[in-house]
């Protein structure tokens, strides 16, 4: 992908529904009576159901104003009443990843105010126009009052970060998560010990440093590095110890005055632009012969600001990147792992060592 296209402030015809998605008030389940069925949508003031098929997997949507007119064929004309499941409408729905305009166009075919969202056959969750609109709104003044269009590509990857708040909606997918898997492995490449010290590139809600700290492990100095102040402000009132020091700067200038032994990074990297070499670089110059670096990245070879608010950088990197970048700067690839954060954000964790 050209550097141009990469750079660019994505428009909003771009954004993926999953950034407007909202939670079912109900369901319905493909056995349903149309009774049962209509009691539920009255009480929930909806206009339509998604409906699950028996193995819970997604079937269609229930429209109300067709369940009325079955109702009244019914009356008309006595018999069996068909289930829900008879009388939803099949496969209509919209992915997650599809963009805002495809959920806008199903809402108009299907002349309904809330449809279903799927990832994959599994139900996600439902969007209206109220959701659409309320995000769409919210992303307009955003960049309105930060001049998104104005800033330099490495100032809006910033953006986010600088604003960041010290939580997991900011941070870790809306879930918070314990350092427990990446310190885990920290541990088994790194020798921590009372003389060392330690680094941490974009410590965020401090879930690294907690589990050193409850792992009880060793470390002279344990300094912490994020670019948000309400981060720094927060982790330095969590953790008010003289031998841990947050600092409020940025990883790729900030010059720290002293060299480390250890450094950990995780969850952060993907995010600095162009790449995290110019970090990686500036971290070098710090360290002390024989430190070791561990970090993760995603794995693959994609660079993009994200549609959904047209400022957030994700950029992945392949192995042979890694190498090559590691070797320019003289530190010695030592392993590639994994690490898993929460179920399915697997993450490839790389260890290095700078030459003693």
């Amino acid at each position: 992908m050209q550097r141009s296209e990469v750079d660019r402030v994505p428009d909003e015809g771009e954004v993926p529904v999953r950034a407007a998605v909202s939670d079912w008030p109900s369901v319905a389940a493909a056995g349903d009576s149309l009774v049962d069925a209509l009691d539920r949508m009255k009480r929930s003031d909806l206009g339509t159901l998604p409906v699950l098929a028996p193995d819970g997997t997604f079937a269609g949507l229930l429209v109300r104003r067709d369940l009325m007119e079955t109702l009244r064929a019914h009356l008309r004309r006595p018999g069996d009443l068909p289930t829900v499941g008879e009388v939803c409408r099949p496969g209509v729905c919209v992915g997650l990843d599809a963009p805002i305009p495809t959920a806008i166009a199903v809402l108009d075919a299907e002349r309904v105010g809330r449809i279903p969202v799927v990832d994959g056959r599994e139900l996600a969750g439902c969007i209206t126009r109220e959701d659409i609109e309320e995000f769409l709104d919210m992303r307009r003044r955003f960049h309105r009052k930060y001049r998104v269009a104005e800033l330099p590509p490495r100032e809006r990857a910033q953006l986010t970060w600088r604003l960041a708040q010290p939580d997991a909606i900011w941070t870790t997918w809306g879930i918070e998560i314990t350092g427990e898997a990446f310190i885990a492995k920290a541990e088994s490449y790194a020798d921590f010990d009372p003389a060392k010290a330690i680094l941490e590139i974009g410590p965020g809600y401090g879930r690294l440093l907690r589990e050193c700290l409850r792992r009880e492990l060793p470390f002279r100095r344990y300094v912490a590095v994020d670019i948000s102040p309400a981060n720094a402000k927060h982790l330095a009132q969590q953790f008010g110890r003289d031998d841990i020091d947050v600092v409020n700067d940025d990883i790729e200038t900030v010059d720290l005055g002293e060299r480390f032994d250890i450094v950990l990074s995780s969850l952060t990297l993907k995010h600095l632009y162009p790449s995290f070499e110019a970090a990686l670089r500036n971290v070098e110059r710090q360290l002390n012969p024989g430190a070791t670096l561990i970090f993760d990245v995603l794995e693959g070879e994609f660079a993009t600001f994200t549609p959904a608010d047209g400022v957030s950088y994700v950029r992945g990197y392949t192995r042979a990147e890694l190498q090559a970048m590691l070797s320019a700067m003289s530190l010695q690839f030592v392993a590639f792992d994994e690490v898993e954060h929460a179920p399915g954000q697997v993450r490839l964790l790389v260890v290095a060592r700078k030459p003693a």
